[in-house]
C-alpha cells in the first residue's frame, strides 16, 4: 500500500510541476482559457489534468521581410530588403488577437511594415532615399508602423533596411550613363 501511495504522489507531483525557462512566457490555461502567465524563470506549479502549459518567446525576435519594389515620389522604382525587430509585450492580447501564433504575428508584421515602408519611400525622392545616411528612413518607418501593433500585444522595436537599390533592369542603363 505504501509503495502504491508513493507512486501516486510522485505521479501527481510530476504532472503538477513545470519549469519556465529564461526568455519565455509560460501560459497556463484551464480548458483553453488563460489563467496565469509567468514571465520569470523558475519552477512553477499547476493543477494536474486541468491546467495545460504553453510557451511563448519572451525575447527580441527578428522577421526578414520579403523584398519589395517601391516607387519614390519622383516615380523611380527602388528595391528594398528589410527586417523587423519585435517582441511580445502583452501575451494575453497576443493570444486573444493572434491565437498565440508566431506565424499569425509575422504575417501581420509583414503587412503593416510593408505598408509603412511603401508610404515612407513614396513620400521621398530617389535621391533622398539613396542619400539617407542618418537612419531617418528606418526611424520613420518604425514610428509609422509602431502604433498599429499595440492591439496585438506586439512591440515593434525597429525596422531596418538591409539593402536599398535600383531594380536590376535599371542598373545597366545607369551604368551605361555613367560610362
Amino acid at each position: 500500500f505504501f509503495i502504491v501511495l508513493i507512486i501516486l504522489v510522485f505521479a501527481f507531483l510530476s504532472t503538477s510541476i513545470f519549469t519556465v525557462n529564461k526568455g519565455e512566457y509560460a501560459v497556463v490555461k484551464q480548458f483553453g482559457k488563460v489563467v496565469t502567465i509567468y514571465d520569470e524563470a523558475g519552477l512553477k506549479f499547476k493543477l494536474p489534468f486541468i491546467h495545460t502549459v504553453d510557451t511563448l518567446p519572451n525575447k527580441e525576435l527578428i522577421y526578414d521581410l520579403p523584398i519589395s519594389e517601391d516607387i519614390t515620389k519622383d516615380k523611380q522604382t527602388m528595391v528594398a530588403e528589410s527586417f523587423a525587430l519585435w517582441r511580445i509585450s502583452d501575451p494575453k492580447k497576443f493570444i486573444s488577437n493572434l491565437n498565440g501564433s508566431i506565424g499569425n504575428a509575422t504575417s501581420r508584421i509583414e503587412m503593416l511594415v510593408y505598408n509603412a515602408l511603401k508610404n515612407e519611400i513614396s513620400s521621398r525622392t530617389q535621391e533622398e532615399v539613396i542619400s539617407d545616411r542618418t537612419g531617418k528612413l528606418a526611424y520613420d518607418i518604425t514610428e509609422v508602423a509602431k502604433p498599429n501593433f499595440e492591439q496585438y500585444g506586439i512591440e515593434l522595436l525597429s525596422v531596418e533596411t538591409k539593402h536599398l537599390d535600383l531594380p536590376y533592369d535599371n542598373k545597366e542603363s545607369v551604368y551605361n550613363r555613367m560610362i
